[in-house]
């Protein structure tokens, strides 16, 4: 994505509230912290406070809180910029638009919404393996309730809401040999596994699919060499988009 922020929030004015939901460990938080010259006010939820780091700096804050969840009260329409990324896949029962529409809640008049999700829909520019992954990935998503193409509608929910100003891109995420830089290339790969290897452990345990156990059982070894030998790809969607002021 080249930067963090994408929407075009200006983060030079100091005093700002940024929340961070599905933050896990705060890492979102903590790149944007250390990037700024000035002070703004930083609070990270997650469903489980199992990731959170003890050595934060004081500007950042980490609370257990379901995107599931009304939001406190004291928190609504008062957050300058509120941003997710990667999860609204458990979105379950609540729909990934459901979740939407609670974050939009917290924004304030004039304030920004900023959403990145992967597109496992487009297999373009993947190889027959990362394809395969995909499949599954998607049948996981529909099997899970959050559906298989929200990152589509992210911009028509933004619009449908009322928002001003919503932007929609896309961008294509380098893994392995596919990377020019080698060492996050590797990163990408075996994070990409990681995940892969929890699709299959749905698909081998609570969830049915169109894969062949045989097929499952050497899925993630067959991605790692793909991965590693020519490369892949995944569509990454980014949305953004302003609360109006009156």
């Amino acid at each position: 994505m080249g930067k963090l922020v994408l929407a075009p929030i200006d983060l030079s004015v100091s005093g700002l509230r940024i929340l961070d939901s599905a933050t896990a460990d705060g890492l979102w938080l903590r790149d944007l912290e250390s990037s700024m010259n000035v002070q703004h006010t930083y609070i990270g939820t997650d469903i489980t406070k199992s990731f959170f780091p003890s050595d934060l700096p004081q500007s950042i804050s980490l609370q257990i809180q379901s995107m599931h969840k009304p939001w406190p009260a004291s928190w609504l329409n008062t957050i300058d910029l509120v941003h997710q990324r990667y999860g609204l896949a458990a979105a379950g029962d609540l729909s990934p638009h459901g979740v939407v529409t609670n974050l939009l809640t917290l924004v304030k008049p004039g304030g920004w919404i900023q959403l990145v999700e992967a597109d496992f829909k487009d297999c373009s520019k993947t190889g027959p393996v990362m394809t395969k992954t995909h499949q599954l990935t998607r049948e996981a998503f529909d099997f899970m309730g959050s559906g298989s193409d929200y990152a589509r509608q992210m911009k028509g929910w933004l619009l449908d809401a009322g928002l001003e100003d919503v932007e929609f891109r896309t961008f294509d995420v380098r893994l392995g040999a596919q990377h020019p830089d080698p060492e996050l290339g590797a990163i990408g790969v075996k994070t990409t596994c990681q995940a892969s290897a929890m699709m299959v452990s749905l698909a081998t345990t609570v969830m049915k699919s169109s894969f062949e156990p045989e097929e499952l059982k050497v899925l993630v070894p067959k991605l790692k060499e793909e991965l590693e030998t020519t490369g892949g790809t995944y569509r990454l969607c980014v949305v953004w988009g302003r609360k109006p002021t009156n």
